[in-house]
């Protein structure tokens, strides 16, 4: 067993366990295990040049080595299987948003993130059942993250074309009123992507929190478009004699209805 292994330290220290007695790297023939026992030195330290009478060792009776347990694996890997198809469909949904270059770099993530997974879950180091667990966990958090992020870009495309079809809205007031949504949905994917959110649960909640986010952007945009309407129709209704008074009012009610929106209630 020894001389198969590695070992640490100029004097080769190897560590022998219970899973190196298996019959893949002992065989099935009976062997004996030699046990050795080594009394402390007088300092408290054990030494490799003890005087005769401090070492002493014996041999087990004929035993034999155990079939390495097997662990099953194609459960893990249905499971990953199942979440990528998941995730697939779901890009698969927006294609009305994204374009087809968009859809297949989603898919692309997808792919790369399953792969990954099910070669984790396949290492020989992988080979308990909790491990197999914790890689199959990881594989679909990861795959789930890519569905949340999919979700954060379709409305935040959805929030852009909105803004850009609102003739309403001024070219240079379309570009902030864009920015705003970019900013809210790039701050949603950082808190996404983040080793802190580790959870389903935790996925879903800044997803939703990027939504609103992005919602609330593309409400305030709505909210300067209408203003600029009711500004523009002010100006030019020769009824109204006090326009600044007018556009005084509707700039009060759209200031009122952003810090509404603004709001974290």
């Amino acid at each position: 067993i020894a001389s198969g292994k590695e070992g640490t330290g100029g004097k080769k220290t190897v560590t022998i366990t219970e899973n190196d007695y298996t019959v893949e790297k002992l065989g099935t023939e009976p062997f004996k295990v030699l046990t050795v026992i080594e009394l402390i030195g007088s300092d408290g330290n054990y030494k490799e040049d003890h005087r005769p009478g401090l070492r002493g060792s014996f041999y087990s009776n004929l035993r034999s080595a155990t079939e390495a347990p097997t662990v099953d694996k194609s459960g893990a890997i249905n499971a990953i299987t199942t979440e990528a198809e998941k995730q697939n469909s779901l890009i698969d949904s927006k294609q009305n948003v994204f374009t087809s270059t968009e859809v297949s770099a989603f898919k692309k993530m997808v792919t790369d993130a399953a792969n990954e997974a099910k070669n984790n879950i396949n290492k020989t180091d992988t080979d308990t059942d909790t491990k197999v667990t914790a890689e199959r966990d990881k594989g679909i958090l990861a795959l789930d993250k890519i569905g949340a992020i999919v979700e954060i870009e379709a409305v935040k495309k959805a929030k852009e074309k909105a803004i850009e079809d609102n003739t309403d809205i001024a070219q240079a007031d379309k570009a902030t009123a864009k920015s705003a949504i970019q900013t809210a949905a790039d701050a949603a994917k950082t808190e996404i992507n983040k080793t802190e959110t580790n959870t389903a649960d935790k996925v879903t909640t800044e997803k939703a929190k990027g939504l609103l986010g992005i919602e609330k952007a593309g409400a305030i945009a709505e909210i300067d478009a209408a203003k600029a309407a009711k500004d523009t129709a002010i100006e030019g209704n020769a009824n109204i004699t006090d326009k600044a008074t007018a556009k005084a009012a509707i700039q009060t009610a759209a200031d009122a209805a952003k810090t509404e929106i603004n709001k974290t209630e």
